[in-house]
């Protein structure tokens, strides 16, 4: 058998167990549904003075703006930098909670780190907790503090890494909030 013949029995297989869950489910005419929303502002990394000298110096001549084409990796960094220095100094983004009954759905912007789903989880006040990234909005990779520290590439700074260590800590106080208040 080919690997097409081998997706479809697979598929089939997952199909008939969520059939026979379905079959078994408890179903409820009034269900209540809540939602909550709060926007953060987080803060982007500073550019100091010296950072931008040394990008400067790196990309020499050519522009931010011109294609990165044949770059090496510290000229695409240099670019990335010089081009955030024209982002604001924040990013306002939303956190969300939509929950029916004792199941909730938290929607988070970004790309978070799996560690942030594990932390939610606990202490929850909800019996089961889906967690939902890259929701409503994109604001790059959201690192753990310990991912930092560590100097996994999602950390270094660039558009799609450009907020403050702490935002994970910010977007999950928010999300935190949130559940609470429902």
């Amino acid at each position: 058998t080919g690997p097409w013949e081998h997706a479809e029995h697979v598929a089939r297989l997952l199909a008939m167990n969520v059939l026979a869950l379905v079959e078994q489910m408890d179903y409820s005419e009034d269900g209540k549904l809540r939602v909550a929303r709060e926007t953060l502002s987080i803060p982007l990394r500073p550019i100091t003075d010296e950072m931008r000298a040394e990008a400067r110096k790196t990309l020499g001549d050519r522009s931010p703006h011109d294609p990165a084409d044949g770059y090496s990796r510290d000229d695409v960094y240099a670019r990335e930098l010089l081009l955030l220095d024209e982002d604001p100094e924040a990013v306002d983004t939303e956190t969300q909670v939509i929950a029916l009954d004792d199941v909730a759905f938290v929607a988070m912007p970004g790309e978070m780190f799996a560690q942030f789903a594990v932390d939610l989880a606990e202490g929850s006040p909800f019996s089961t907790l889906f967690k939902i990234e890259l929701a409503n909005d994109y604001i790059g990779y959201v690192p753990t503090l310990r991912a930092f520290e560590e100097g996994s590439y999602e950390t270094w700074f660039a558009r799609s890494s450009k907020l403050v260590p702490e935002a994970g800590e910010m977007l999950m106080d928010g999300a935190r909030r949130l559940m609470t208040s429902l």
